[in-house]
């Protein structure tokens, strides 16, 4: 599933009328409490949230940093990952993505590294997005079990922000941004999930809205 609004839109939203972005964890106690709470009544909210891994450690961060050539992760998403290291391979959570593992991160990293560079417009810029196939600097933190990823942009162009997120398929060039930071995406998944805007199936969690249902 896709979501039709872009999260960008809502977090510009909040900072117009000054609203509040959670930290990451209070974030995840958000998720958390409305996991257990569903998971009353409905099983699959249990699952989804049994499904959440245990907290990386200091040393499988600093050795993700390290085999992602010295590259230093937002603190905002280390913060995420230090309360739940992803969610359990393939089950969808975020956005209907699957949120990564540090192992899972590298894996997949490793990969994307590998396409095929056709840059010819290399200078095409987008809305603070360099509009090319490829940068090592782009972390795949989000999957959706098609080779296509949500990532941690820390190369941005003109008028973006290091560490936003943005969208990577692997079969279209153009990259969109979904976010201006983790936390700040972080803290309107927190929000969708609190208005409703989520369900649980026996596979996972999806994002839904009145013109999209699962």
């Amino acid at each position: 599933m896709v979501r039709l609004v872009n999260p960008e839109a809502n977090i510009q939203l909040k900072k117009k009328y000054k609203m509040t972005i959670r930290t990451v964890e209070e974030s995840w106690s958000v998720i958390e409490s409305w996991l257990r709470e569903k998971g009353k009544a409905d099983v699959n909210y249990s699952k989804v949230l049994d499904a959440l891994n245990p907290p990386a450690t200091d040393e499988q961060i600093k050795d993700l940093e390290q085999k992602l050539k010295a590259i230093e992760l937002p603190k905002s998403y280390i913060q995420a990952l230090k309360i739940h290291n992803g969610v359990a391979h393939q089950v969808p959570f975020i956005d209907s993505w699957s949120f990564l593992s540090t192992e899972l991160v590298l894996h997949y990293w490793n990969i994307m590294c590998k396409f095929e560079i056709f840059d010819d417009d290399s200078d095409v810029e987008e809305d603070g997005v360099q509009q090319i196939w490829h940068s090592p600097k782009w972390i795949p933190i989000a999957h959706n079990g098609f080779e296509d990823h949500l990532c941690l942009d820390l190369c941005p162009a003109t008028g973006g922000q290091v560490g936003q997120i943005i969208e990577v398929l692997h079969d279209d060039r153009d990259r969109t941004k979904f976010a201006s930071g983790f936390q700040e995406y972080f803290s309107v998944f927190a929000d969708d999930i609190i208005e409703g805007k989520y369900l649980a199936d026996n596979s996972g969690l999806y994002f839904q809205d009145s013109n999209n249902a699962h």
